[in-house]
C-alpha cells in the first residue's frame, strides 16, 4: 500500500528575490541657480519651458551672454538619476527660417546658439556630454542662413520647444513631444570624471549650461569647428549668445538614494528554506516505503 504523507509549506515572499531596474522617477523643473550675475534674468531658467514652437522663439528666457554659462539645480533632496532612455531635456530658444519670398516656404535651416552640457554631483567636478557636428560652413544670422539640425548632435539648442506650460498641454516631460534637446546619461558612462568616481550618474544635482561661441573658435569632442549663428551678415556686433528656457527632469530622484539596476530577474530560495526541504525528502524516503 503506498502511504501518502501530506505536508503544508509556506513560503513568504522574503525567499525570492526579485531584481528589476528601477521604474521613471520623479519630474520637475530646474529651482536654483547659481554663476549668473543678474538674478531677474536667472528666474527665467526656473521652471517650466514657455516654449512658442516651430517658428517663434520664447523671449521668456535667460540670456548667457557669449562663451557665458549658468549651473541649474535642484531642492536639497532632489537629483536626476540614470535610469531608461533620456533623463533630462533642456530647452534653449531656436526656431525655423522661412524663405523671405512668397510662398515663405520653411528653408529646413534654424535660427539656433548652441550650448555645451555639463553634469555635476557636488557643483564643482563636471562631465561634459559629447558633441559632434560635420558643418564645416560659418553660420550668419541672416533671413535666410542657419543651422541644419542633422549635422549636430550631443549640443542644447538645436531643436525648437513645443511645450509651454502657461499656454498649452503638450507633457514637458516627454522628449518625444516637448521640443528641446533631451540627454541620457548612459552617454557618459566613459567619462573620466565618472570612471573615477567623482560625478555619480545616479546623484546628479546640478547641470550646467555654456554658451558655444559659434565663429568656429571652439571645437567639438573630435576637434571640429564648431558654427552656429554667432552674428549678423555684415555685422561685427555678435549675438549676446544661448537663451536658456527651462530643464525638466524625466529620471528624477527625492530622498532615497537609487540601487545599481541589475540587467536580469532572478529568483533567489534562501539556504535555510533549501536545508529544511532536503530534509523533508530524505525524511520521506526514509519512512514512507512501499
Amino acid at each position: 500500500m503506498q502511504k501518502t504523507l501530506f505536508l503544508i509549506v509556506t513560503l513568504s515572499a522574503a525567499a525570492f528575490a526579485t531584481f528589476v531596474s528601477p521604474a521613471q522617477g520623479l519630474n520637475f523643473f530646474a529651482e536654483r541657480y547659481e554663476g549668473y550675475p543678474i538674478d531677474f534674468l536667472a528666474q527665467k531658467a526656473l521652471g517650466g519651458p514657455t516654449g512658442k514652437g516651430e517658428w517663434f522663439g520664447s523671449t521668456d528666457a535667460c540670456t548667457l551672454g557669449n562663451g557665458g554659462s549658468i549651473k541649474l539645480g535642484f531642492s536639497d533632496e532632489k537629483r536626476v538619476f540614470n535610469g531608461a532612455g533620456p533623463d533630462f531635456i533642456v530647452f534653449e530658444n531656436p526656431f525655423q527660417i522661412l524663405d523671405t519670398e512668397p510662398p515663405y516656404d520653411p528653408l529646413g535651416l534654424y535660427f539656433a546658439e548652441l550650448m555645451f552640457v555639463e553634469v555635476s554631483t557636488d557643483g564643482e567636478v563636471f562631465a561634459r556630454f559629447p558633441m559632434l557636428t560635420t558643418n564645416t560652413e560659418p553660420i550668419h544670422a541672416d533671413e535666410t542662413d542657419g543651422l541644419d539640425a542633422a549635422q549636430y548632435s550631443g549640443f542644447a539648442g538645436i531643436h525648437p520647444v513645443y511645450a509651454n506650460v502657461d499656454s498649452n498641454s503638450i507633457d514637458p516631460f516627454d522628449p518625444a513631444v516637448a521640443g528641446g534637446d533631451a540627454f541620457d546619461l548612459s552617454d557618459l558612462s566613459d567619462h573620466p570624471n565618472v570612471t573615477s568616481g567623482l560625478v555619480d550618474l545616479n546623484d546628479i544635482r546640478w547641470v550646467r549650461l555654456v554658451d558655444i561661441t559659434g565663429d568656429g573658435s571652439v571645437l567639438d569632442s573630435e576637434g571640429n569647428p564648431i558654427f552656429d549663428a554667432y552674428q549678423y551678415e555684415g555685422d561685427p556686433i555678435a549675438i549676446n549668445g544661448a537663451d536658456v528656457d527651462a530643464l525638466s527632469v524625466i529620471n528624477g530622484l527625492e530622498g532615497a538614494v537609487i540601487p545599481e539596476p541589475a540587467t536580469t530577474i532572478s529568483f533567489i530560495i534562501s539556504l535555510p528554506l533549501f536545508a529544511a526541504l532536503t530534509g523533508f525528502f530524505r525524511f520521506r524516503n526514509m519512512f514512507f516505503q512501499k
